[in-house]
């Protein structure tokens, strides 16, 4: 099993837990379909990076992780915002954030840089 048919499983999940909590809050208030938003969107294109298609061809598949990658590091980020009460709190909020980012960080080097994950042009190892 490589990274990408793991991405598939994982974008599933993703996926699935975000319209879970939108039919469970349905109507939802907007910052909690914001973050099922992102977490959806993240699902959806790891299920497209794990799933051999014309896009996927066309795009890459390290591309579209990626791109979910980066999305569920800004769902990290967005899911924290409102937790700034006490000085815990805010120290909780800012470590995760900072986790966020490093995911999207890293999820934009895999788009951007796939030669220091080892992957060629095709998103495949060389």
């Amino acid at each position: 099993m490589n990274r990408y048919q793991c991405s598939r499983v994982l974008g599933l999940v993703l996926a699935v837990l975000g319209a879970c909590v939108v039919a469970l809050s349905y109507p939802p208030p907007s910052w909690l379909a914001a973050e099922a938003v992102l977490l959806i969107a993240a699902g959806v294109l790891m299920i497209l990076s794990g799933t051999p298609s014309a896009l996927r061809d066309r795009v890459g598949p390290h591309r579209l992780l990626g791109a979910g990658n980066a999305v569920l590091g800004a769902w990290l980020v967005v899911l924290k915002l409102g937790d700034t009460g006490t000085d815990a709190e805010l120290a909780y909020a800012i470590a995760v954030g900072l986790g966020g980012a490093s995911l999207a960080f890293v999820g934009l080097a895999y788009v951007f840089r796939p030669g220091d994950f080892g992957l060629g042009s095709d998103g495949f190892p060389e």
